[in-house]
């Protein structure tokens, strides 16, 4: 029996592309759920990557949510430790990247 785990990804870097997550971790029952970028990915770039995920406008719709078991994290190293431990309050286990 797959368990699945649905992820919220917060992504924080300026530039560059959004984290994509391995054929592996896909197998292995992992959903990326919602999405909060802070940089100018275009949406249409992100829809295409997680069509099934939803994009929204502040972190803490994904920090907040119950149905979220992990949170990944991708931001520069200055600013990480504040959402990580956002994060963390809120019972979620967390990745950085």
């Amino acid at each position: 029996m797959n368990t699945y785990k649905n992820v919220g990804l917060i992504e924080c870097n300026d530039h560059g592309p959004v984290h994509k997550l391995s054929v592996g971790s896909k197998l292995n029952g992992y959903n990326i759920k919602k999405i909060y970028i802070n940089n100018k990915a275009p949406q249409k770039e992100i829809k295409a990557q997680y069509p099934d995920a939803e994009i929204v406008d502040d972190k803490k719709e994904i920090i907040n949510d119950a149905l979220i078991d992990l949170v990944i994290v991708s931001s520069p190293a200055n600013s990480n430790m504040d959402i990580v431990g956002e994060v963390l309050e809120a019972g979620k286990y967390v990745r950085v990247i």
